[in-house]
């Protein structure tokens, strides 16, 4: 957009020199001369009616034709200027500076885009030579994905014919963002704004890359950057509203994206998601899980959740568990209320108070407290204190009645702290965290629980898709081997939950997430590696083989419904292997 009013601003100038011309030799200016004057003075209103009389006494004045169609297209109203530019082309069919005209605008609508294609070609044809053609056709090419190499090709030419052409590099950067190849993009990006620093195409471009990769805070710098050179750019005030949305200020992304015109399907997805981060919702969903008949369950889950004031979310949770075991099968009824805020730009918290009742055991109440805080950007903190079920047996789950004697129903009471540091230019992330805490049950001993966890990891592809693999490794030590069910154990180690006196597991890990289409999302992991557990009856020395892999797919219907199903499988701690499945609907109001 901006080019052609360049262009409109030089031809304009040009007429006001030719008009100031006439009038320095005294010589009275033709009706021709005065509509330019108009229009060099900004008076298009005045030009279009001069115009439109010259073209009732000749219909075929071209120029008449193209200087109503810029008249036109400077107040807005391109549409009614494209019946005329379509009649200069038809008398000046080579004109390549009006069959590019006419091809930007009908490339702004969908069902004209075709035909505005064939006009790029026919400009091109005409001046094979011209940066401005290759580029501009280049960028509506850009569009399509089953057109970009075309697209790309053209790129090349112009800057082959000008290595400083910045809206071709700006062009060649966006479709190696959109290729996947992002650091080379960011490269080029770099490249057009040591020559130019206030380029808005850059400047967005790489905000763009930057919201991709969860940089929110820099991406804002750079858009605001943007649109300090052009206030009314769409796209910049997208991503403007995509890095607000990042950073969870969902009301001034709401506010953003009301400036940009009819969602396209580039921005769908963050309409979408903007609309449903500050909206209510209501899930239901059904899980199970495997356990060789140890501990296996069918769970039903309704969450209904909803905004509570500009930065708190609150959820009510209900969710029926129907166990079977190999001595008896029970259920339970579990109940949470979970609230999430946003105290300020950098302390998110996390708040829940959770009770699960059995038939026939006395009810419990659990409950978290996480608290993040965000000391800069790269660097994060950790606290969180938890308390919840051990859910291993029949046992630590539901608790058992021993000789008229209640046993059982085992939580952990554990306080975590931990702090995390990602490198964002070198793709590499670190994370430490120590934990202490008991387990407890009634009339059973208690046992002293203390971690250490540790994680370091890098991205090797930052988008489409996201590709990250790591190392990590898990150490945790108990007081005592609490893996006796009662009569089988001293008689002062009570327990029948596995908790090893010492475990220590060292995994390679992988994850990869990626976007199938603009409505269904996809990631998966897993790892490998090797466990050490020592038992009463297991050496701490002997390695054994521990895996885990997990895959999730969310697919958005439409704006109001969302389908998600997720399979874990975890084969860890000497003790577990589980299958679980879930699969879920969630409604947006």
């Amino acid at each position: 957009m901006k080019y052609r009013k360049h262009a409109l601003r030089m031809l304009a100038a040009i007429a006001a020199v030719f008009s100031l011309a006439s009038t320095a030799t005294g010589q009275q200016p033709s009706p021709l001369e005065q509509a330019r004057a108009e229009a060099a003075a900004g008076k298009f209103a005045q030009a279009q009616e001069d115009y439109r009389r010259l073209l009732q006494s000749n219909p075929g004045n071209s120029d008449a034709l193209g200087g109503l169609a810029d008249a036109l297209e400077a107040t807005g109203h391109w549409r009614e200027a494209m019946p005329f530019l379509t009649r200069l082309i038809e008398m000046q069919p080579r004109n390549s500076s009006r069959l590019l005209q006419l091809a930007r605008m009908k490339s702004w609508q969908t069902e004209t885009r075709p035909e505005a294609l064939e006009l790029f070609a026919r400009a091109l044809q005409a001046d094979p030579k011209n940066e401005d053609i290759l580029v501009s056709y280049a960028e509506v090419l850009s569009w399509s994905r089953a057109t970009r190499p075309q697209a790309k090709s053209y790129y090349e030419q112009a800057l082959r014919r000008n290595p400083r052409n910045l809206r071709a590099l700006d062009g060649q950067a966006q479709l190696l963002a959109w290729g996947g190849d992002s650091d080379q993009a960011l490269g080029l990006y770099d490249e057009v704004l040591s020559t130019d620093p206030s380029n808005v195409g850059a400047l967005r471009g790489k905000a763009e890359i930057l919201n991709w990769r969860g940089r929110h805070e820099e991406a804002k710098v750079l858009v605001t950057r943007a649109m300090q050179t052009a206030p009314t750019d769409e796209r910049a005030i997208t991503e403007l509203a995509r890095a607000d949305y990042g950073l969870r200020h969902y009301e001034e992304a709401r506010q953003e994206m009301a400036q940009v015109g009819t969602p396209s399907p580039e921005t769908e997805d963050l309409q979408r998601g903007i609309s449903q981060a500050l909206g209510t919702y209501v899930e239901l969903g059904y899980g199970l899980r495997r356990n060789r008949g140890r501990l296996d369950y069918d769970q039903m889950e309704s969450l209904v959740s909803t905004r509570l004031g500009s930065s708190n979310r609150i959820g009510l949770l209900y969710q029926p568990t129907f166990f079977r075991t190999q001595q008896q099968d029970f259920h339970s009824n579990y109940f949470a209320v979970m609230l999430d805020s946003e105290p300020s730009e950098k302390l998110n918290t996390h708040a829940e108070i959770d009770g699960e009742q059995y038939f026939g055991a006395p009810p419990q109440a659990d409950g978290t407290l996480d608290l993040r805080y965000r000391v800069r950007p790269s660097f994060q903190l950790e606290a969180k204190a938890q308390r919840e079920i051990a859910d291993d047996s029949l046992l630590s789950t539901r608790g058992e009645l021993v000789g008229g004697l209640f046993l059982g129903q085992v939580r952990s009471n554990l306080a975590t702290v931990g702090g995390s540091y990602s490198s964002r230019e070198k793709n590499y992330d670190v994370s430490l965290s120590y934990s202490d805490g008991i387990y407890t049950g009634r009339n059973l001993d208690s046992n002293r629980r203390w971690s250490l966890d540790a994680n370091i990891g890098k991205s090797l592809h930052s988008y489409h898709p996201y590709l990250r693999i790591a190392y990590a490794m898990t150490y945790l030590s108990f007081d005592h081997d609490a893996d006796f069910q009662p009569g089988a154990a001293p008689s002062r180690i009570t327990g029948g939950y596995f908790s090893p006196t010492r475990y220590l597991l060292n995994s390679a890990q992988v994850f990869v997430s990626h976007d199938l289409g603009r409505r269904v999302r996809w990631d998966a992991g897993g790892t490998l590696g090797v466990q050490n557990s020592e038992t009463t009856f297991s050496s701490f020395s002997k390695a054994q083989f521990a895996s885990t892999f997990a895959a999730h797919l969310t697919w958005a219907l439409n704006s109001k419904n969302e389908f998600r199903t997720g399979y874990d499988f975890l084969d860890v701690y000497n003790a577990f292997h589980r299958h679980l499945f879930r699969f879920s609907w969630r409604h947006y109001f």
